[in-house]
């Protein structure tokens, strides 16, 4: 549409419709795409086991390291002779060169199973990847699409502790980033 105003004394405006053809138009036409990936799988290959203790008089912490097997006593703490303590590991499996996260709670309290006892707080849960080899909450799967992970934390144990076997869950989530 064209408007053109002339002034000479008067003013006249005249409209122009143009009925030209549209001729500076493109088309082009975008594909929507998308990969569906395996669902992340995880196994646990063994329990996070703290091994035979002694509380002592005044009770004291007991940390499993995630990166080895390694136990740290402190307070008055004893370990016993026989049932060793350990990590817990755990068996993922992905898609291939994909990081993920590993979700962990932040307390659990374990239960004497059999008879009268207090709970026991576990806490300070922390991971770590062996693709990744470092301690935090993301791992790596390797070309096969695999990984390992393990999982320590501290066990705080009261010197009220009652003799016994003690026990809890611990969720372990694991997505991908």
């Amino acid at each position: 549409m064209l408007l053109r105003c002339v002034v000479s004394g008067l003013a006249f405006c005249f409209v122009f419709f143009s009925t030209l053809p549209v001729t500076h138009a493109a088309t082009a036409t975008a594909t929507a795409s998308a990969k569906v990936v395996s669902p992340l799988q995880t196994w646990v290959i063994s329990p996070l086991r703290f091994g035979r203790v002694h509380p002592g008089n005044d009770g004291g912490v007991i940390k499993i390291h995630p990166q080895s097997n390694r136990r740290h006593f402190g307070g008055t703490t004893y370990p016993l002779r026989g049932w060793r303590g350990h990590r817990a590991s755990f068996f993922v499996k992905g898609e291939k060169l994909r990081a993920y996260t590993i979700n962990l709670p932040s307390e659990v309290y374990i239960t004497k199973r059999f008879g009268a006892g207090l709970p026991m707080l576990v806490t300070n849960f922390q991971a770590y990847s062996k693709n990744k080899k470092e301690v935090g909450t993301v791992g790596v799967l390797n070309r096969l699409g695999i990984d390992l992970f393990f999982v320590g934390g501290d066990l705080v144990l009261t010197s009220a502790a009652s003799p016994g076997f003690y026990t809890a869950n611990i969720d372990v989530v694991v997505a991908y980033q």
